[in-house]
Parts: structure tokens; C-alpha cells; sequence
């Protein structure tokens, strides 16, 4: 359990000042997940190869893509709430932007309207986050005279408007009105509770029969946004 700054009012009085702070409870509750793979010994013994190593880096490998993919869209329940998930438990609706942009398309000035959205403490420290399919359609972008705007300040391969960016399969792709493209903030504002990080199960005995082994990754994590003024999310008109 821990406490979050959830707002703050200031009021000046003739010569003091006082701030209030509300501070607002949430709990984290890391939830159970796992993945499951077997294969067969013929090929371990006539390969030779290291099949603990070459399992556990698969297994890492798909909890490391289930993590980016919850820690973007998970809906909160018995799961990670993601950053791309409505909700006044972590960003509401009141930090989305549209506008500037069209029914179909990520324009620059919706992408400057989503900057303007932060305060100048989050905005300094903050990053894109986009899937590439997004980073692809900003990067098709052709003024009127037929060239790629592209350029300082928009520059390929290290900032969109000054900020560094992140290109994530898990992000949404989808490229119609009201959806979720982008989000823009500091991402330290999201907290993540890992209470097993991997644990690998071996069964020797389970897959006998068929002259196999049979192997079970498990973690426990959990994870939300806090302080949602920290970040901005750009949706489509």
C-alpha cells in the first residue's frame, strides 16, 4: 500500500502560504502469470545443445513481452492497469487529446497540443511512446511542396518535437476515431511491484511417456500509473 499525490490546491493568504495535500490510497497486488513450453528429448540428445539456456531465454523472452504488453493495455483486473487503459484509478479521460488530429491520422498539431498538455517538470523528463506502425505515418508526413518534414525538431531516429520517442509493438495500431495512438509523459510515474521476477518449474516425469520434458516459467508483478497529470494520451477526432 502506497500513498499518491493525487492533487493539490494552493492558497495564498497576506504574507503566508499554505498548500494542501490530498493524499489518496491505491494498492498494488502482484497477480500470477505463467507460460508453458515441452519439447522432445530425441532432438535434445542428437543436437547437443544446451536446452536449459536456450528455454529459459525463450521463457524470459515471452514474460518480457507479456510485461510490455499489460504494462501498456492491461485493464487492471487481476493484471497490471496500462497506461492506454481509461481509468480514474490511473489516467482518466481527462488527460486525452485530439485535437489537431483527423479521423484517420496522427497530425503535428495534435502531437504539439499533446506536449503543451504537460507541465514543464513532466515534459522535461518525458518520452513518445508509439507503435511503429504510428512511427511509420508520422514519418510519411509531405508538406505541400511533396517533402518529408521529418527534420530538427521532428528528427529521424532520436526525437519527435525535441523528446525521444519509443517505438513498441504493444502500443495500439489501430487508426480510427476515438482511438488510442500515442502517450506522451514521464514514465517514473508508473509503479511496478514484482514479487517473483521468473522461476522456471522442471517436469521430467509429467511428459515421459512421449520422451519429452515439459518446462513452466512463473512471475508475480503488478503495476499502474500514478500522478496521471504526469503524462498526455493522443487519440484520433
Amino acid at each position: 500500500m502506497q500513498p499518491i499525490i493525487g492533487a493539490s490546491k494552493q492558497r495564498l493568504r497576506w504574507k503566508s502560504r499554505s498548500v494542501v495535500l490530498c493524499l489518496v490510497e491505491t494498492r498494488i497486488h502482484p497477480h500470477c502469470f505463467r507460460c508453458a513450453c515441452h519439447y522432445g528429448l530425441r532432438l535434445v540428445n542428437r543436437s547437443g545443445i544446451n536446452d536449459g539456456q536456450l528455454v529459459t531465454s525463450c521463457l524470459g523472452y515471452i514474460h518480457g513481452l507479456t510485461w510490455d504488453k499489460v504494462f501498456r493495455t492491461g485493464q487492471g483486473n487481476k493484471k497490471p492497469l496500462g497506461v492506454y487503459t481509461a481509468s480514474d484509478e490511473g489516467i482518466s479521460t481527462s488527460r486525452d487529446v485530439s485535437t489537431g488530429n483527423t479521423t484517420t491520422g496522427i497530425k503535428a498539431d495534435g502531437q504539439i497540443e499533446a506536449k503543451a498538455g504537460l507541465r514543464e517538470p513532466y515534459r522535461i523528463k518525458a518520452t513518445w511512446i508509439f507503435h511503429p506502425d504510428a512511427v511509420k505515418q508520422i514519418r510519411k508526413r509531405k508538406d505541400g511542396d511533396g517533402q518529408y518534414p521529418w527534420s530538427p525538431g521532428i528528427a529521424e531516429g532520436k526525437t519527435i518535437l525535441g523528446l525521444p520517442y519509443v517505438a513498441s509493438q504493444c502500443a495500439p495500431n489501430m487508426f480510427s476515431t476515438g482511438i488510442y495512438v500515442a502517450i506522451i509523459g514521464d514514465f517514473q510515474y508508473y509503479w511496478i511491484d514484482v514479487a517473483l521476477f521468473m522461476q522456471i518449474h522442471v517436469f521430467n516425469e509429467w511428459y515421459a511417456v512421449t520422451n519429452q520434458i515439459g518446462r513452466i516459467g512463473r512471475g508475480e508483478i503488478d503495476g499502474m500509473p500514478v500522478l496521471e497529470k504526469a503524462r498526455s494520451r493522443l487519440t484520433l477526432a
